[in-house]
Protein backbone atom coordinates (compact mmCIF):
# COMPACT_ATOMS: atom_id res chain seq x y z
CA UNK A 1 0.00 0.00 0.00
CA UNK A 2 2.77 2.54 0.70
CA UNK A 3 4.00 2.21 -2.90
CA UNK A 4 0.50 2.82 -4.25
CA UNK A 5 0.07 5.89 -2.04
CA UNK A 6 3.45 7.26 -3.11
CA UNK A 7 2.53 6.81 -6.78
CA UNK A 8 -0.86 8.47 -6.20
CA UNK A 9 0.88 11.48 -4.70
CA UNK A 10 3.33 11.63 -7.60
CA UNK A 11 0.41 11.59 -10.04
CA UNK A 12 -1.36 14.34 -8.11
CA UNK A 13 1.81 16.44 -8.23
CA UNK A 14 2.07 15.88 -11.99
CA UNK A 15 -1.54 17.03 -12.43
CA UNK A 16 -1.20 20.27 -10.42
CA UNK A 17 -0.11 22.37 -13.38
CA UNK A 18 -2.58 20.94 -15.90
CA UNK A 19 -5.14 23.55 -16.89
CA UNK A 20 -8.69 22.42 -16.21
CA UNK A 21 -7.70 19.63 -13.81
CA UNK A 22 -7.95 19.54 -10.02
CA UNK A 23 -7.21 16.64 -7.66
CA UNK A 24 -9.33 16.11 -4.53
CA UNK A 25 -7.93 15.67 -1.95
CA UNK A 26 -4.55 17.08 -2.81
CA UNK A 27 -2.34 15.45 -1.76
CA UNK A 28 -4.22 12.14 -1.82
CA UNK A 29 -4.61 10.49 1.58
CA UNK A 30 -5.02 7.02 0.08
CA UNK A 31 -4.15 5.40 -3.25
CA UNK A 32 -7.34 6.88 -4.71
CA UNK A 33 -8.27 10.39 -5.68
CA UNK A 34 -11.04 12.26 -7.39
CA UNK A 35 -10.09 14.25 -10.46
CA UNK A 36 -12.23 17.24 -11.40
CA UNK A 37 -12.11 18.07 -15.09
CA UNK A 38 -13.21 21.33 -16.65
CA UNK A 39 -15.29 19.93 -19.49
CA UNK A 40 -18.87 19.03 -20.24
CA UNK A 41 -20.33 15.53 -20.10
CA UNK A 42 -20.44 15.44 -23.93
CA UNK A 43 -16.93 16.86 -24.20
CA UNK A 44 -15.61 14.23 -21.82
CA UNK A 45 -17.35 11.40 -23.69
CA UNK A 46 -15.98 12.60 -27.03
CA UNK A 47 -12.45 12.95 -25.64
CA UNK A 48 -12.61 9.49 -24.03
CA UNK A 49 -13.73 7.90 -27.32
CA UNK A 50 -10.97 9.72 -29.21
CA UNK A 51 -8.38 8.57 -26.66
CA UNK A 52 -9.58 4.98 -27.06
CA UNK A 53 -9.60 5.11 -30.86
CA UNK A 54 -6.29 6.91 -31.34
CA UNK A 55 -4.17 5.69 -28.43
CA UNK A 56 -5.99 2.47 -27.51
CA UNK A 57 -6.38 3.69 -23.92
CA UNK A 58 -9.76 3.18 -22.28
CA UNK A 59 -9.87 5.55 -19.33
CA UNK A 60 -13.46 5.83 -18.04
CA UNK A 61 -16.73 5.08 -19.84
CA UNK A 62 -18.16 8.35 -18.53
CA UNK A 63 -17.53 10.96 -15.91
CA UNK A 64 -19.74 11.72 -12.93
CA UNK A 65 -21.58 14.99 -13.01
CA UNK A 66 -21.03 17.68 -10.39
CA UNK A 67 -23.12 20.69 -9.40
CA UNK A 68 -21.43 22.56 -12.24
CA UNK A 69 -22.27 21.25 -15.74
CA UNK A 70 -18.84 22.46 -16.91
CA UNK A 71 -17.01 20.27 -14.38
CA UNK A 72 -16.95 16.47 -14.47
CA UNK A 73 -15.52 14.09 -11.86
CA UNK A 74 -13.72 10.78 -12.21
CA UNK A 75 -12.28 8.51 -9.55
CA UNK A 76 -8.68 7.43 -10.05
CA UNK A 77 -7.63 4.39 -8.01
CA UNK A 78 -3.93 3.61 -8.06
CA UNK A 79 -3.14 -0.08 -8.32
CA UNK A 80 -0.85 -2.30 -10.34
CA UNK A 81 -2.08 -1.11 -13.74
CA UNK A 82 -1.73 2.56 -12.80
CA UNK A 83 1.72 1.96 -11.34
CA UNK A 84 2.79 0.62 -14.72
CA UNK A 85 2.38 4.19 -16.04
CA UNK A 86 4.62 7.08 -15.10
CA UNK A 87 3.00 10.12 -13.47
CA UNK A 88 3.75 12.00 -16.70
CA UNK A 89 1.90 9.42 -18.77
CA UNK A 90 -1.13 9.62 -16.46
CA UNK A 91 -0.96 13.43 -16.65
CA UNK A 92 -0.95 13.35 -20.44
CA UNK A 93 -3.88 10.92 -20.57
CA UNK A 94 -5.99 12.99 -18.18
CA UNK A 95 -5.08 16.24 -19.96
CA UNK A 96 -6.55 14.85 -23.19
CA UNK A 97 -9.89 14.34 -21.43
CA UNK A 98 -10.27 18.09 -20.95
CA UNK A 99 -9.29 18.82 -24.52
CA UNK A 100 -5.82 19.86 -23.33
Amino acid sequence: MPGYLCHAREIAAALRDVAGVRVVPDPPQSPMMHVLLTTTQDGFAAAARKLAAEQRIWAWPKAMTTGDPGVQRVELPVGDATRALTPGQVRDIIATLTGG
